[in-house]
């Protein structure tokens, strides 16, 4: 795996890290992202999405990511906190 400068605004408690458990790429991203980040474990939703990697439908971007990541602030009282979502490769990023 190439070695990743990891820069940018947002404090690490303010970003919730989305990876996709189908793809070994967004998982060892995702992991070494949280890690540099110091990234706190209830920052992270773990999604199962087997589908392409440049768009979904509105159905798969409700049922797969926006209602798990609602509810998962909401459930971690998160909600006040999070400030920045990253999608950790191979998960859509357009919606169709």
């Amino acid at each position: 795996m190439h070695r990743l400068r990891i820069v940018g605004g947002g404090a690490d408690h303010e970003v919730a890290v989305v990876v996709n458990q189908n793809s070994t790429n967004s998982v060892e991203l995702g992991n070494y992202y949280c890690e540099q980040r110091a990234v706190p474990p209830q920052n992270v939703l773990r999604i199962n999405w087997a589908g392409g990697n440049t768009a979904w439908t509105t159905s798969d971007f409700d049922t797969k990511l926006r209602t798990p990541l609602t509810t998962m602030l909401a459930s971690r009282q998160l909600t006040n906190q999070i400030e920045f979502v990253l999608l950790s490769m191979d998960i859509p990023y357009r919606v169709t």
